[in-house]
């Protein structure tokens, strides 16, 4: 019989990442409510690699019991959570979105 994949659990959010631009053309997203920062050399990997970490934060806050907490003290939601800290990799739909941010005036100045 296949193994039964884990249901991904919904956390009912949109979180804003603000992206920029470094000299070297790679793309700095950071999510101010988390406290993450992330990069990526385009969107795709840049949406990649925060995918991954808001996996990462996730399944922390879900092993160490924090995670109900934490949603409920952003005002964020979830769908059935399971009862209790537990050690299994758990999926997770985060929604988010990148807001580009005007280049400024000392980055412009340096290209």
């Amino acid at each position: 019989m296949p193994e039964r994949l884990p249901i991904p659990i919904k956390i009912e959010v949109n979180l804003a990442w603000n992206v920029t631009r470094t000299r070297s053309g790679m793309l700095v997203g950071s999510c101010e409510p988390l406290g993450l920062v992330s990069e990526g050399k385009d969107e795709f990997d840049l949406s990649q690699n925060i995918q991954e970490s808001l996996q990462l934060v996730m399944n922390e806050l879900l092993r160490s019991g924090e995670l109900d907490g934490f949603l409920r003290s952003h005002g964020w939601r979830a769908s059935a959570l399971p009862v209790g800290p537990t050690k299994a990799r758990v999926p997770f739909e985060v929604p988010f979105q990148l807001i580009r941010q005007a280049q400024s005036d000392s980055a412009r100045a340096a290209n």
